[in-house]
């Protein structure tokens, strides 16, 4: 199974996309040979694996931007609402 996403593009118009696909199976070529065939121009091909260690790292990046977010949050709302003056008169 093979997916595709687009990453991102730059202001002169180029894309990057992210494949994913099985370990084993190498689709530089199959990808090469395509560009050629659509006449489309190819700036960048290479091969990127990800290690046990890169997923878990990617995991729990997400959760820690995603507690400190919270967090934030949390603070902010603190923060805008009103607290009651106890014994204070004017």
């Amino acid at each position: 199974m093979t997916e595709v996403a687009l990453a991102g593009s730059d202001e002169k118009g180029a894309f990057t996309f992210e494949l994913a696909a099985d370990k084993d199976r190498d689709l530089r070529s199959e990808l090469f040979r395509l560009a050629v065939a659509k006449g489309w121009g190819l700036l960048e091909l290479r091969r990127d694996a990800q290690t046990l260690e890169d997923v878990f790292r990617d995991l729990t990046r997400a959760d820690e931007i995603h507690d400190r977010r919270l967090g934030g949050k949390a603070t902010e709302e603190a923060e805008s609402t009103p607290k009651a003056a106890a014994g204070m008169e004017s």
